[in-house]
């Protein structure tokens, strides 16, 4: 059964020439993958079950129906393709939903394009941007057949049913609201809305005979740029069912159907294995049968020959990935090396590519071949989706049998001579000609090799005296025929994946029980303190009170003005800027409203008495509200909890709180915990305004990815749907004092874990406050209930203390009687004087 769950994939492929170096890899952007401290709750449910394998017996190839309507004028979503010269075209969700009424492009057609991409803008459409019959024609038909090809590669469990999609609004509809797009109700509202694709009706209603869709679009092309792979919609395991293939760059229609899949055949493979699943951020919240993180990826520092260094994500030993490098290039030894890396550099390819230094021949890389290796396809079934078919690779030499010290440095360490590989002749050891016609400057740069290490007699390894006769390195080894490390797969089953388990927020009914004995017992204690208040006020009480009030009150308002004004560093490393103007806000208005309680007892008015009678009223009223509206959050959680991850994350056909009562309200408190989450647990190593996933050159939408990273500047607004009216941010200091007060939150562990764990590390961090709150409830309650009962005891003392001087002011005997200080009755007033 498919779910309008999407998972965008926003990959990129660069066509940068041979001879540009691509960008040094930047700042680190992740933290160390931890255990999932919600996983031992999933466990302890969900133990009993069988674990789902993929076999032979239970999967089939997979089926991908290639659909071009989005290459037909009367077909494709407007201003999201050029047929005519000098038509509009849309980049992104731009802020003015149509073309400037000036006539003047925002997009800016040149080498910098792509950066300004998820910004939106709109540009006029050129004669290489236009889609003729024949390019329609040529690049549908080049994609159904590498379309086949995949087919061949992958397989996966039927589902028995046709494939139909929802008809709904869309997962991102919230994060569509923050740009100024309203959603609609239709077919796959995602892929309409943000990847651009012409949907048909009948896919929400007969449905497609097929395991995923696949659209072609043809934006606007941008330099540098061949095109990005996406999937805009997914099963409720979060494999992908409808994938997008947006094609930028032109095509010689002088050329045969034959010859552009011999020239695209890289290209489209490599944005179909992302569509499919190849990213970072499916590898990083892949899961198995049980539903449970699988942690396949570790953040490990590397260190080039050269002195530089990195951060860069590995696939860990537990995984196929690992299992096949090993194998690959002769690592045996775990200790020796740290994993296989994803790419470092470029940035705009960081981690949802192979390190192109050590795997150059790979598709999945940088390297420009069409190769699909055994390692990729180990990767893929990491995933848990797909049963993977080994007997199809394309083997690999770049590397092959160098050892860990290859993997490990990136290439940076000397070359290892394994002359490993029997030849009868020398010729048989130049290595890959592609190495030698595609130059790499990067790789000429890092690696100790160069970019063709195979070019000299000593750098191939060659030897005349190798066992059993002449052998050289197996990384120049060309003939393949005898290879079957490269079409063999890893001994063990592959392990299927399930959904995500949500766990229900904690909830103690005893506590709720307690909860409502303390409220009553409160109750009954403010009836009976109210019968013994003094029929004209306690002096005594609201005197003191009073004082207590100031008092607390000047020391919170000389406290946060000296720290705001002067700096105290003990107190600034806990407390932040908005907090002491907040701090002197609070307490300005309480020895404001004791000081003119103290000058109505001294000048006996009851004007001055009923104003603070009036302030004291607000003040109650919105502790009461504030108090209801986060019980009332609370329960709204606990409500959704139970629900999909899609409802978690604002999707299904409404978000979190539509339709809820004050859900603009709860937005903004949720909004408030969210800015709380990406203050306290933002991992030290991002920088300011850094976010954890890199968006890739070519990115058009950063719905998709800002609502999987929370270190995004768009997480909070597109997951809670505040408007931001309520601003507050907790200084860094004040995380202590959460760490110390929640049990279930440990600060380093979330912080470590802020880029990786995505939604999910909000979600636990939220868990950890409920359910410290409701754990709390007797201690809380009767604390407020406490506070609550002072402020009501002192107001009416105020009251009553308004209407006794008014009684004997219109007697003509308020200034010379007053009550008496705390005794039940009031003292025997003088007679008002005769006229």
């Amino acid at each position: 059964r498919t779910m309008s769950v999407p998972l965008a994939l926003a990959m990129l492929a660069v066509a940068a020439a041979s001879t540009v170096e691509p960008p040094l890899s930047l700042a680190p952007l992740f933290t160390t993958l931890v255990e999932d401290p919600q996983e031992d709750v999933i466990v302890s449910r969900r133990s009993h079950l069988r674990r789902l394998t993929l076999t032979s017996e239970n999967t089939r190839p997979i089926r991908i129906v290639v659909d071009a309507d989005s290459l037909v004028e009367a077909t494709a979503p407007p201003y999201t393709a050029c047929f005519n010269v000098g038509d509009w075209f849309r980049r992104g969700l731009p802020v003015d939903q149509t073309p400037p009424a000036d006539g003047i492009p925002t997009c800016i057609r040149d080498a910098n394009e792509y950066s300004l991409a998820a910004e939106g803008c709109w540009g006029l459409c050129q004669v290489q941007d236009i889609i003729s019959p024949t390019t329609k024609t040529l690049l549908e038909d080049m994609v159904v057949a590498i379309a086949a090809e995949i087919g061949n590669f992958f397989s996966l469990i039927p589902t028995g049913e046709n494939l139909v999609f929802p008809v709904d609004k869309g997962r991102y509809q919230r994060a569509l609201q923050e740009k100024g797009y309203t959603p609609t109700e239709r077919c796959a509202a995602d892929c309409f809305a943000i990847s651009n694709i012409a949907v048909a009706d009948s896919y929400c209603t007969d449905g497609v005979v097929a395991d995923a869709v696949l659209s072609i679009t043809r934006p606007p092309s941008m330099m540098g740029v061949m095109g990005t792979g996406s999937a805009c919609a997914t099963t409720s395991n979060s494999r992908p069912t409808w994938l997008a293939l947006a094609w930028m760059v032109p095509i010689d229609e002088s050329k045969t159907l034959a010859e552009l899949i011999n020239q695209y055949r890289g290209f489209i493979r490599h944005e179909m294995i992302h569509a499919l699943g190849f990213s970072h951020a499916s590898f990083a919240f892949a899961r198995d049968s049980l539903g449970q993180r699988k942690n396949l990826l570790q953040l490990v520092s590397v260190t080039d020959a050269d002195g530089s260094t990195d951060t860069i994500w590995h696939f860990r030993p537990s995984t196929r990935a690992y299992q096949m490098a090993s194998v690959y290039f002769n690592c045996l030894d775990s200790t020796a090396w740290d994993g296989l890396p994803l790419m470092g550099a470029p940035e705009i390819g960081r981690n949802s590519h192979w390190e192109t230094r050590v795997m150059r021949d790979d598709v999945m890389s940088y390297g420009g071949k069409a190769s699909v290796s055994q390692i990729t396809l180990a990767a893929m079934e990491d995933l848990g989706w797909y049963l993977s078919n080994y007997s199809a690779t394309d083997c690999m030499l770049w590397g092959h049998k160098q050892g860990c010290g290859f993997v490990r440095s990136r290439c940076s360490d000397p070359v290892v001579h394994d002359s490993s590989a029997a030849t009868s002749s020398a010729s048989d050891c130049q290595g890959d000609d592609w190495w030698s016609t595609s130059p790499r400057p990067y790789l000429q740069d890092k690696c100790a090799g160069g970019d063709d290490p195979c070019t000299t007699t000593a750098g191939r390894g060659y030897t005349t005296s190798g066992i059993g006769g002449p052998a050289c390195d197996a990384q120049c080894y060309t003939p393949l025929g005898g290879r079957t490390d490269c079409t063999q797969g890893p001994p063990d089953a592959v392990e299927g994946s399930a959904a995500k388990s949500i766990a229900e927020l904690a909830e103690s009914y005893m506590q709720y029980i307690l909860l409502g004995g303390v409220v009553l017992g409160g109750l009954i204690a403010f009836l009976i303190m109210k019968r013994c208040l003094p029929k004209h006020g306690s002096v005594a009480f609201t005197a003191v009170a009073s004082t207590i009030i100031c008092l607390f009150g000047m020391g919170v308002a000389g406290l946060g003005g000296v720290a705001y004004f002067i700096g105290i560093e003990m107190v600034n490393a806990f407390v932040g800027q908005t907090s002491f103007i907040g701090m002197m806000l609070i307490g300005g208005v309480l020895m404001a409203m004791t000081t003119i309680t103290f000058v109505g007892f001294c000048t006996k008015s009851r004007c001055t008495f009923y104003f603070v009678l009036f302030l004291q009223i607000v003040m109650l009223l919105v502790q009461l509200v504030l108090v209801a509206l986060l019980g009332y959050w609370v329960y709204t959680l606990n409500a959704v909890a139970a629900s999909s991850m899609a409802a978690l994350e604002g999707g299904t056909t409404d978000g979190k709180f539509d339709g809820r009562i004050g859900e603009t309200a709860l937005a903004e408190i949720e909004g408030v915990m969210c800015r709380t989450y990406a203050t306290c647990c933002r991992s030290p190593i991002l920088v300011v305004n850094q976010s954890c996933i890199s968006s890739h050159e070519g990115t058009a939408v950063d719905i998709a990815i800002a609502m999987r990273d929370p270190g995004s500047t768009n997480f909070c607004p597109y997951v809670s749907g505040s408007s931001g009216v309520l601003q507050f941010t907790p200084s860094a200091g004040a995380c202590l004092g959460l760490d110390w007060l929640l049990p279930e939150l440990d600060l380093a562990s979330c912080q470590s874990d802020f880029c990786s764990s995505g939604y999910e590390g909000y979600e636990s961090f939220v868990n950890a406050i409920v359910n410290w709150m409701m754990g709390n409830g007797i201690m809380i309650s009767g604390i407020g209930m406490g506070l609550l009962i002072i402020q009501l005891i002192l107001a009416i003392n105020i009251h009553r203390h308004a209407k006794y001087i008014n009684r004997n002011r219109k007697k003509g005997s308020a200034d010379r009687v007053y009550p008496d200080t705390g005794s039940a009755k009031p003292k025997k007033s003088y007679p008002p004087p005769r006229p």
